[in-house]
């Protein structure tokens, strides 16, 4: 008898999980425009990890700033 591993959590298009200080999600269209905002957030040499984020993070996000079941706005460019 094989035992099927857990699924692994899918990544979706298209958002970026930032971490350094803390973590944000971002949508953006690429992962160097997320470090930017990494950048922007928690100043330079600060971001410890860019990557895809998960559907997990990506919820936990938008439940942690009420912005309920719609997507995030696109920002791809920090000001």
């Amino acid at each position: 008898m094989t035992r099927n591993p857990a699924p692994l959590p899918r990544a979706v298009h298209g958002h970026y999980y930032v971490e350094g200080g803390g973590w944000f999600v971002v949508r953006c269209k690429t992962m160097r425009i997320a470090r930017s905002w990494g950048v922007k957030e928690f100043g330079r040499g600060q971001v410890r990890a860019v990557r895809q984020a998960t559907t997990y993070e990506l919820s936990a996000y938008k439940r942690w700033k009420g912005l309920g079941m719609g997507a995030l706005p696109q920002e791809d460019y920090p000001e």
